[in-house]
């Protein structure tokens, strides 16, 4: 898709220099009146870029996501012929009306298939939480709530855009009733914050209710029959330091042709070398692969270093970049 030019852009960031700004994590919930309480919504973080010519959706890595999610093309509308570029997530919602990424998994292997926009189709918004520039002006050093204030006076919601609400103060409170609801979790913002794009900052903080994470795939064994069988479990890791660090394996919760679509890619990335810093004992036949498809699991609590305990595979993540996948210093 050819790059959108955004009316009034002026000397404005060129757009590849654009992308979200990543939360630290933290250990628990707390209160404070300093700090905005979101919902972690656990769908696919994108940068809108908006204007009267059209929309562009961006995605963590700078992967274009705009043909993937047809739907959102009508977002224009909701600036009324402004321009701007937008943070937020682009969700799927199942029964109940509560998100679910399993709606969105055709919508990420497509990226990876590149058919053309998916046959399947599902209830899905794009759900704003910040802005980032609005007519040719950044806000980038502009505080979090002025931003979210200018947000809700420029954007109107519709079905296909809404902006993200928040809790102000209770951040606890808030956090329970999430995971009543067996949510990712929270994100707590100071309302006070610039955006630093790229950057990992602890001035927002991820506090999950779920383990829910994304690593990069080192390498991948066979438990079996290579005909009955894609594989047996996917290699983990994340980075510390630079340094890729082998977290655990995830052994279940693909659907035959997904695995089989997760060999070919993998297949292109062999290497006779293991790429984690310390080669994680197999006792199957292991191929070690180049780490650069990602992969979001969820599992149980986390051993000792944040090794995963009863990983599932729940989504392939070509969206985020190997990178972004770090072992976390708690804040």
């Amino acid at each position: 898709m050819a790059l959108i030019p955004l009316a009034g852009h002026g000397a404005a960031r060129d757009r590849a220099q654009w992308r979200p700004m990543v939360p630290a994590m933290a250990a628990e919930p707390f209160d404070s009146p300093d700090w905005l309480f979101e919902l972690k919504w656990g769908g696919v973080r994108a940068l809108a870029f908006i204007g009267p010519e059209g929309v562009r959706l961006v995605g963590q890595n700078g992967t274009d996501l705009t043909d993937g999610y047809p739907e959102l093309h009508e977002l224009q509308t909701n600036l009324g012929g402004r321009s701007a570029v937008l943070d937020g997530e682009i969700v799927a919602v199942g029964p109940g009306g509560l998100p679910n990424l399993e709606l969105l998994r055709p919508r990420l292997n497509s990226l990876i298939l590149r058919p053309g926009p998916p046959a399947r189709r599902s209830k899905l918004f794009y759900q704003a939480f910040d802005l980032l520039l609005l007519d040719g002006e950044e806000l980038l050093e502009t505080p979090l709530w002025m931003r979210r204030n200018q947000l809700h006076a420029c954007f109107t919601t519709s079905k296909v855009g809404q902006i993200t609400e928040f809790v102000s103060t209770e951040g606890a409170g808030f956090f329970e009733a999430v995971a009543g609801l067996k949510l990712e979790g929270v994100l707590a913002k100071q309302k006070y914050s610039y955006y630093r794009p790229g950057h990992r900052t602890t001035q927002w903080l991820d506090i999950p209710a779920l383990n829910v994470g994304h690593y990069a795939i080192g390498g991948y064994s066979f438990g079996g029959g290579r005909k009955k069988e894609a594989f047996q479990s996917l290699l983990l890791g994340a980075y510390r330091d630079g340094v890729l660090t082998y977290v655990g394996r995830a052994t279940a919760g693909m659907a035959s042709p997904e695995a089989w679509l997760t060999v070919r890619m993998l297949e292109q990335l062999h290497q006779t070398e293991c790429p984690f810093a310390v080669a994680p004992r197999v006792d199957r036949l292991v191929y070690w692969c180049a780490p650069r498809l990602v992969c979001q699991v969820r599992a149980g609590e986390p051993g000792p270093n944040g090794a995963l305990r009863f990983a599932v595979f729940t989504s392939l993540r070509p969206d985020i970049a190997p990178e972004a996948c770090i072992l976390p210093d708690i804040a």
